[in-house]
């Protein structure tokens, strides 16, 4: 059922304290999709071992302290909040992470089948650089909500939009930066390693203060998973970066950039052995579903000279190829994938416009930090 309405927290103060506060409003939320998925005996066939998936949850506990301390006293706090212990939360927050966990049936499982482009300045209907996305998923995920984070300084203020534990999806930053990212490497999959994962990782980005420092915090650590990461300066620059443990590559220069659930960087595709023609009905599904989102939605944007919201709007709820459209449904699917979210971040306005459901229903509603 589609969420109706979409809270917004006003959080502030140490990254601790701001935790501690989002664990209180969506602890209900995070212990629910805890007792579902990662809980009940049905768990090995989601995630793999319960033993396994325990082992690489403490691993990267152990070196979060390392990789990022906002996130980690953030996680820290939000596990406090919600009164359950920290490896609960953190199991829920690197969520994108565990869906490259291994088990002996790889297909049908759980995965992210979203849909994202940027498009830059220049292509844009304001002059404004644009991000859009359709959030797809095969499980039942926790309610949407937007936060507000006021942080310690240096770092900026910043527009969240988050699920549970895994508290940005995506965001905007006060100085005009806009980042969200998309799931790759199931083809074949690339097991996860032990390293910064996602949400840590899109936090960083948005605690940097340009879009070259941000770059650096994105390319420098090892990589928890394997993804695919848009990042946009509102005014200037925008850019593609492929990822996968210690490998990363970047698409940067094209005014248009679409990201599904593949990599597109001739690097990336030749150091993971991708294959976009498996033999595997399920994974074949995957495959034929994010080539023919990603063209579709490139073709919907190279016909426009000027691209603005309204028109993004539609391009996200397009059912061309369904039910393995931009806006997904699950029915006659295999591994029933449907979009559960839509978003279109404005960085420069500081600005996101976010439906908690398919775009072809209900109204965007817009959040302003």
């Amino acid at each position: 059922m589609k969420q109706k309405t979409i809270p917004l927290y006003d959080l502030s103060g140490d990254w601790l304290d701001m935790g501690r506060q989002l664990g209180g409003l969506v602890g209900d939320d995070i212990r629910s999709f805890n007792n579902r998925y990662f809980s009940d005996p049905c768990n090995p066939m989601r995630f793999g071992s319960p033993a396994n998936l325990e082992k690489y949850v403490q691993r990267i506990g152990a070196e979060l302290p390392d990789y990022s301390p906002p996130a980690h006293r953030f996680i820290t706090g939000l596990a406090d909040g919600a009164k359950l212990p920290v490896e609960q939360v953190l199991m829920q927050g690197i969520l994108p992470e565990l869906t490259h966990i291994s088990s002996d049936r790889d297909w049908p499982g759980p995965a992210g089948g979203c849909t994202a482009c940027c498009i830059d300045p220049a292509h844009s209907l304001t002059g404004r650089a644009l991000i859009g996305q359709c959030w797809d998923f095969n499980l039942d995920i926790p309610n949407w909500f937007v936060a507000k984070l006021c942080p310690p300084a240096p770092c900026p203020q910043m527009l969240i939009v988050g699920i549970g534990a895994f508290f940005c999806c995506c965001g905007i930053n006060k100085l005009g930066m806009g980042v969200t990212f998309t799931s790759s490497g199931h083809l074949p999959n690339i097991a996860p390693a032990v390293g910064i994962p996602l949400v840590a990782l899109l936090t960083e980005a948005l605690c940097c203060e340009n879009y070259y420092e941000a770059m650096d915090t994105i390319f420098g650590p090892k990589k928890a998973g394997a993804f695919n990461i848009l990042l946009a300066d509102g005014y200037t620059k925008i850019a593609l970066i492929e990822a996968a443990g210690n490998r990363v590559d970047m698409i940067e220069d094209e005014p248009i950039l679409v990201c599904p659930n593949h990599y597109q960087h001739p690097g990336m595709v030749l150091s993971t052995n991708q294959d976009l023609n498996p033999a595997d009905p399920p994974a074949r599904e995957f495959a034929r579903s994010s080539l023919a989102r990603a063209e579709r939605l490139r073709s919907l944007l190279k016909n426009k000279p000027a691209i603005g919201v309204d028109y993004l709007k539609q391009c996200l709820a397009d059912h061309e190829n369904l039910p393995l459209s931009i806006c997904a449904h699950e029915q006659g699917t295999i591994l029933h994938f449907r979009t559960q979210g839509a978003m279109i971040l404005e960085p420069a306005l500081k600005t996101i416009h976010f439906n908690p459901g398919p775009p072809c229903q209900g109204e965007f509603e817009t959040f302003t930090l």
